[in-house]
């Protein structure tokens, strides 16, 4: 038999197997890895086609203002920071940019629930990011940023409410039905 399935550690004091004994078996804890950690090295820009060989155009193809990389996608593109106005006016919050949001979201808001919104919309906003580089390459059609708007805030809405608690005061419902 091999190792890992050996002994009873992973059993519930009880005796009983379950899937949550079985998951933190699987997955021990250790260090939180940030999904954008891995995903922004990843991401198949120009800049990293380069490295693989890809000779053309390196420019943006959201702004044509400086070579495609992902730091410069979600961090540095007008076309990223106009998303960003876009997505923090809707929500009625002030959102400097994205590159500051997790030192912003702890500080900002007092509220889990309203940290959780807000941080949902900006992993909306770089999937329509991304979504919206691709329409560009693809189509050599640029979509204005206020156009992703309304399906980042619908989305966000629809998410919100199917997660809302029954514990969850009446001011947050009411703001979410002024999103929507």
């Amino acid at each position: 038999m091999l190792p890992g399935f050996q002994g009873d550690w992973w059993l519930q004091p009880g005796g009983h197997y379950s899937v949550k004994s079985g998951y933190k078996w699987l997955c021990p804890d250790g260090d939180v890895v940030q999904w954008r950690h891995i995903a922004y090295r990843r991401l198949q820009t120009r800049v990293r086609m380069a490295r693989f060989g890809y000779v053309g155009d390196m420019e943006c193809c959201l702004c044509a203002g400086a070579l495609e990389s992902a730091e410069h996608l979600f961090f540095e593109c007008t076309y990223s920071a106009l998303c960003v106005q876009c997505i923090s006016s809707s929500l009625g919050i002030y959102i400097p940019s994205v590159d500051t949001w997790n030192w912003w979201l702890k500080h900002r808001f007092k509220s889990l629930f309203h940290k959780k919104v807000v941080g949902a919309a900006i992993v909306a906003l770089v999937y329509y990011v991304w979504k919206a580089r691709n329409h560009s390459l693809h189509n050599h059609v640029l979509v204005r940023p206020n156009v992703w708007v309304k399906p980042i805030i619908s989305e966000l809405v629809y998410r919100c409410k199917t997660q809302i608690s029954i514990c969850v005061r009446d001011q947050v419902e009411s703001w979410l039905c002024t999103l929507s």
